[in-house]
């Protein structure tokens, strides 16, 4: 078992980038046949970014996408990546990561909007379009999340929480742009997801790994309401997936 986090790298975090590839290349030299990993799903500061209680079971963690292959994209020079390097240490650096990828994928996704990237934009329409089920909510969420300053969606004001209509829209209306780059995310991760098992399958090496866990703070909570029953207590608001 090795966690896509665990990765060397300059960024504070392992990601999908050159050495997830190189871990298959020595796992395929060494005979082996499976790469065990965690739920690859976001996680959040509140939770210690834990894998196993993640905001989504659809999405996945844009932390985990490699500024390195954004270069081979043409989205970054190379040039501007070694300012933001990060010392290597021993354990995985989530704030710093954060902070330093944060300002690398603003870069990224204005490079995108502003240049010529066709076919990069057709693929992003059709990623959108497949994942229409989820990909819209969960923008709207993450939103939500940061406009609240990472409290959990249950302390939310009442007309997010409870997805009143006419709130969503007056909010979405306002904030097109950003939503716009939530999906965007999304489709880098899965663009680079994508690459590195069709690599790890052209070597024989399957991947699997875990499903996680905790729900409370979920997205699909506040996404499909009428799937839980709401528990209120003196504190907070609490759900739970009604039974079937």
């Amino acid at each position: 078992m090795m966690h896509i986090t665990s990765l060397p790298s300059p960024f504070g975090i392992g990601d999908l980038g050159p050495q997830a590839e190189t871990v298959a290349n020595f796992l395929y030299r060494s005979h082996q046949k499976f790469w065990q990993l965690l739920p690859l799903n976001p996680t959040e500061q509140g939770q210690s970014h834990s894998p196993y209680s993640s905001l989504s079971s659809k999405a996945g963690n844009p932390l985990l996408i490699s500024p390195e292959l954004l270069v081979n994209d043409g989205l970054l020079a190379i040039e501007e990546l070694q300012q933001y390097h990060l010392p290597n240490q021993a354990q995985a650096n989530y704030a710093e990561a954060e902070r330093v990828k944060d300002e690398l994928f603003n870069k990224a996704w204005q490079t995108f909007k502003e240049e010529k990237f066709e076919e990069l934009k057709q693929e992003f329409d059709e990623f959108c379009q497949a994942e229409e089920s989820w990909l819209n909510d969960f923008a709207v969420f993450m939103l939500l999340k940061k406009q609240y300053k990472g409290k959990p969606w249950f302390s939310w004001p009442e007309e997010y929480k409870l997805c009143q209509p006419k709130a969503l829209d007056n909010l979405t209306s306002r904030h097109k742009d950003e939503l716009q780059k939530v999906k965007w995310l999304q489709f880098m991760f899965a663009k680079q997801w994508k690459k590195l098992r069709h690599y790890c399958h052209q070597l024989g090496i399957q991947l699997f790994g875990d499903a996680f866990l905790h729900q409370l703070r979920l997205c699909r909570c506040v996404e499909r309401p009428g799937n839980f029953c709401y528990r209120r207590s003196r504190k907070y608001d609490r759900c739970c997936r009604r039974s079937t």
